[in-house]
């Protein structure tokens, strides 16, 4: 019986996976806690603020629109994503804010990690959340490796 073994760039891409996996879940967890704020998606109109968070203590109002945070212009909901991958706890963060016709510049810093800041059933929701991904990821790997010489296994993977 022949096997045969999964070229070297298989294992590459499965490593980076695994490393993204763990590297997003110590973010969601460890990292800082929310803001604070509320948007209106599509736009980045603030909606609400949440009393005593970071965003409200910077003088974020519902109705103010962020246009940069550190330097980084919101056009989207991807650029949101970005910048918050890049707060850091105890490090002050660069606001840009419209407020009507006028632009505020602002800063708020998160001193919180964010696992302390979560109730029960958000922790659940987390839980949940990182052990399916976990697991589909796990179950994609073990596809992809099982069958290399299938193109249809790898795509499927």
């Amino acid at each position: 019986m022949r096997t045969s073994r999964a070229p070297w760039w298989m294992y590459v891409i499965a490593a980076v996976y695994v490393l993204t996996f763990f590297f997003n879940a110590r973010q969601e967890v460890w990292g800082p806690a929310n803001a604070g704020w509320t948007p209106s998606w599509p736009t980045f109109k603030v909606d609400d603020g949440l009393p005593g968070k970071p965003m409200e203590n910077a003088g974020l109002r519902a109705g103010d629109v962020l246009e940069t945070v550190d330097g980084q212009p919101l056009h989207g909901m991807p650029d949101w994503f970005v910048a918050r991958a890049h707060f850091e706890r105890d490090r002050p963060v660069d606001l840009r804010i419209r407020r009507g016709d006028q632009q505020h510049a602002s800063q708020f810093v998160i001193a919180t990690r964010a696992w302390l800041t979560w109730n029960r059933a958000h922790y659940l929701g987390v839980v949940a959340f990182y052990l399916v991904r976990f697991i589909l990821l796990l179950l994609a790997i073990i596809v992809g490796f099982s069958r290399p010489e299938q193109l249809s296994a790898l795509r499927a993977a």
